[in-house]
This record gives structure tokens, C-alpha cells and sequence, in this order.
């Protein structure tokens, strides 16, 4: 019984520990509050099997806050990870699939840290919140047009933020990564690394305001 009681300890302090790791930015954080971020398109984001993992925090659920997107949606190769409006579900949308559209049923806008992380190996996207898959579903190829585009943060032009976007690292990876818990340290960089944003410092990124003139490109 007491062997027992000491495992169940240790359990609920690492599932404590966990949380808080998923709620505590590891280093400099960017936040975005009227400017976007915004790096140098790569057919390498394009690639597939594909991971895309971010720590994130947001605080308004009144329209879509785009945490990453890679291009134009114009284009097939184009990838995003968000939270839908009003619900503040972790949400993806790649239009090179059908269905296009991958919304989970868990809202990650509550002005709380989040891992948060996406998977697609050209048949089946998953989607994860602090390592606890939240949805997966398989697709059908939507071929349509492919170009290269800048890779945004915080933004997709003529979708002005519900409010600020905060960020502590991004990784694109060219491999299906296992996620299976909150990582305990920062990301590291290794050779299925495509990019890899630790403290936003490793690829180059523009700080951009944000014109809510513009309008989006027809899809």
C-alpha cells in the first residue's frame, strides 16, 4: 500500500511538472501586438511526411488567430495551424486535402501556455494539445496550385489577429515525430530539423505591421 501511494506521487508530480512545462515559455518569447512575423519562403515547408510544433499562448477567441502558416491559400503546398473563432478550437487547414479544414473539439485560448503540434504524412493530419492527440483525420489529395510563399507568424494577410499572439518556439520537422508528452526542454535542432525558431532567433524573421487594408487572396 505504501509502495503504491509513493508511485501515485510521483505520478501526479510528473503530470504536475508536465503542465507547467506546457505553461512556461522556456526562453524569450515573441509577442505579436500589432505586428506579424514573417520569414523567407522554402519548398522544404512543403515537404512531406511534415511536423510542425509550436509553443503558444492566446487570449481572444472573437475571430482566428493564425499561429503559422506556410504561403498563400491559393496554393496546394499552403499549411495552417490556428484557433477557430468564437470556440478557440486548435484548428489546421491544408487546402491541398479534402476535407481541408481539421478542427479539434479543445480550446487553446485561455491566456495559457500551450504545446501545440500537427502531423501529416500526406494521408492522415493529427493534431495535438500538450501532447495529447486531439484530432486526426484522413484525407484525399485536392490538387490545385502550388507556389512558395513567405512562412508567417501570428498573421495571414487580411486576417488581423482576435488579439495578441504570443510565441516561444517554432520547429518544422521533414519526419512524423512522435508526440507523446510536453517536451521538458527547449526544441533541438537535428538532421529531419527544416526550421527551427528557439527564442525566435534561429531563422530570420521580419517584424511586419499589420494593415488591416489588405484583403486575402482569392483561393
Amino acid at each position: 500500500m505504501h509502495r503504491r501511494l509513493q508511485y501515485l506521487l510521483v505520478l501526479i508530480a510528473l503530470t504536475f511538472s508536465a503542465r507547467l512545462f506546457a505553461q512556461t515559455p522556456f526562453t524569450g518569447t515573441m509577442k505579436l501586438s500589432g505586428v506579424y512575423g514573417e520569414a523567407d519562403g522554402n519548398p522544404v515547408y512543403d515537404l512531406l511526411p511534415i511536423t510542425v510544433e509550436c509553443r503558444a499562448k492566446l487570449d481572444r477567441k472573437t475571430g482566428y488567430n493564425i499561429l503559422i502558416a506556410n504561403g498563400l491559400k491559393m496554393s496546394d503546398r499552403h499549411w495552417e495551424i490556428f484557433s477557430a473563432p468564437n470556440s478557440g478550437f486548435f484548428s489546421a487547414y491544408l487546402p491541398g486535402c479534402k476535407p481541408a479544414e481539421i478542427q479539434s473539439k479543445t480550446d487553446i485560448v485561455d491566456g495559457r501556455w500551450h504545446y501545440l503540434a500537427m502531423t501529416f504524412d500526406a494521408v492522415t493530419v493529427k493534431l495535438y494539445v500538450d501532447g495529447v492527440e486531439v484530432a486526426s483525420q484522413k484525407t484525399q489529395p485536392n490538387k490545385s496550385y502550388a507556389d512558395v510563399s513567405s512562412l508567417t507568424f501570428g498573421y495571414y494577410p487580411g486576417i488581423p489577429p482576435a488579439g495578441d499572439v504570443e510565441i516561444d518556439e517554432v520547429r518544422i520537422s521533414r519526419v512524423l515525430r512522435p508526440i507523446n508528452g510536453v517536451p521538458a526542454e527547449p526544441f533541438k535542432l537535428d538532421v529531419d530539423t527544416m526550421g527551427l525558431c528557439t527564442s525566435m532567433k534561429r531563422v530570420p524573421i521580419r517584424a511586419l505591421p499589420i494593415s488591416r487594408s489588405r484583403t486575402t487572396p482569392s483561393a
